[in-house]
């Protein structure tokens, strides 16, 4: 097999407390017969803007993934990129041998530091983040189980970290 690709990240500083951040990559492989190597991931980009103020920061970002339409060749049989239930079973192509579409996801995230206090007597700061804010539906080429159930929609995450 050949693999290779190129990645990259810019980080820009437009004026104090502010942050642009830019990522992208774009992995390719093949097969000695120059046939697309399984699972490979396709191209994408995140940009994010985060603000950081004080004792609190927040940001958002979007994700993007090209669409991946160099797959293997499916081997032999009556399977197909579409789910089939028969007999209360879902049958398809592994996920490796199927194109997905391409993707753009919506996430955000804000941070606050917490006073130490009686209860709290360790530095702490509380996070709230969201993924796939506009729930949208997508799936990811690299997920095996990719064709029988969509990537998670809308998630939403409170975290508190105490330091020790």
């Amino acid at each position: 097999a050949r693999l290779w690709g190129v990645e990259g990240r810019a980080t820009y500083f437009p004026s104090p407390g502010w942050m642009v951040d830019v990522t992208g990559d774009l992995p390719r492989g093949r097969r000695v017969d120059g046939t697309p190597l399984p699972s490979m991931p396709a191209g994408g980009a995140r940009l994010a803007l985060r603000r950081v103020a004080g004792g609190w920061s927040a940001g958002a970002t979007l994700d993007g993934r090209l669409a991946q339409r160099r797959v293997p060749p499916a081997p032999p049989g009556d399977a197909t990129c579409e789910v089939v239930v028969r007999d209360g079973e879902a049958t398809a192509l592994p996920a490796e041998f199927c194109p997905t579409p391409g993707v753009v996801l919506v996430g955000a995230v804000a941070t606050v530091r917490l006073p130490t206090t009686a209860v709290l007597r360790a530095p702490a700061s509380l996070t709230v983040s969201a993924d796939n804010l506009l729930d949208t539906r997508w799936r990811d080429p690299l997920w095996r189980a990719g064709l029988v159930a969509p990537q998670p929609g809308r998630n939403v995450r409170v975290t508190l970290q105490v330091a020790p």
